[in-house]
């Protein structure tokens, strides 16, 4: 299988932008695991989304999986913007929240994405607005490149379980699969975490502000597994539930009430349950 310079090149430029002070970690994994990011087709045999790495070395995904994570970031934000708006009266204005939605589904069921039209107002993938002109739009990108990245991350620890001998393998038990998706979730979660205040100390900036941004880049990769799995929600044999999921990384996070990402978040995924009434809801009102 032939794996594109150009596409290795972005997945390492990406994931070292967004955590600088782990260079030498990155460059660890790399050099003992080797992982090979292959840009596949939107549909292929094994369906439309996908995002997932077998083979020992190999990490799959496809144009698709990434435009989903980005679109579902926005989708987040304008969430979270509505509720917030309607706090008081309870009275949410939620008609671009749901053509968002829509859009996204559209894209996830069509054979082909590209024929789905993308919102006018939304800049493209990939594509990050002047701050100056819109910081919202632009908090929403730049969560949305942290959103991928973990979904990244969770990949890689796939490999480095297969080659380290600690995957629960094809034929494993359903516990066994579950636990090992947890743990990838965890390891994703953490490595964006563990050393804010390192990558704070070396560029002289608040590192309760990069823990903020860094916890709601998070919580948007934790939206978009909401959205990924729209009405699939409970556990399969090889996945456990979403709701679990998310508990989880809350638990990595931490579950002050104060936290003003877990508010934003809590916002985003009240305004789902408006159009899913049984989507996760890991937050109480109160929160």
């Amino acid at each position: 299988m032939e794996f594109r310079k150009d596409v290795q090149e972005a997945i390492w430029t990406q994931l070292l932008g967004l955590m600088p002070e782990r260079e030498s970690e990155l460059k660890d994994l790399w050099e003992k695991y080797q992982p090979k990011f292959n840009l596949v087709e939107d549909v292929t045999r094994d369906g439309k989304v996908i995002l997932d790495a077998g083979l020992y070395r190999e990490v799959r995904f496809n144009h698709r999986s990434m435009k989903l994570i980005w679109l579902a970031s926005f989708v987040a934000w304008e969430g979270y913007c509505a509720v917030d708006a309607g706090w008081d009266t309870q009275q949410f204005e939620l008609v671009r929240f749901k053509s968002l939605v829509a859009v996204f589904k559209k894209i996830m069921d069509a054979d082909d994405p590209d024929t789905v039209p993308w919102p006018d107002s939304l800049p493209r993938p990939g594509t990050l607005p002047d701050a100056t002109n819109d910081v919202q739009l632009r908090a929403a990108a730049e969560l949305a490149i942290f959103a991928s990245g973990w979904a990244l991350l969770h990949e890689i620890r796939h490999i480095k379980h297969q080659q380290d001998g600690t995957s629960s393998g094809p034929y494993g038990s359903k516990q066994e699969l579950h636990d090992e998706e947890f743990s990838c979730d965890a390891f994703a979660a953490e490595f964006i975490l563990e050393q804010v205040e390192q990558f704070a100390g070396s560029e002289g900036v608040d590192a309760s502000r990069v823990r903020q941004k860094r916890e709601m880049g998070l919580l948007h990769a934790m939206f978009a597994l909401s959205m990924l799995t729209i009405e699939r929600w409970g556990d399969s044999v090889s996945h456990p539930d979403t709701l679990s999921r998310i508990h989880r990384g809350l638990n990595i996070i931490g579950t002050t009430v104060e936290k003003d990402s877990l508010k934003c978040s809590c916002m985003s995924f009240i305004a789902l349950s408006a159009i899913y009434p049984n989507s996760p809801q890991p937050f109480t009102v109160d929160e």
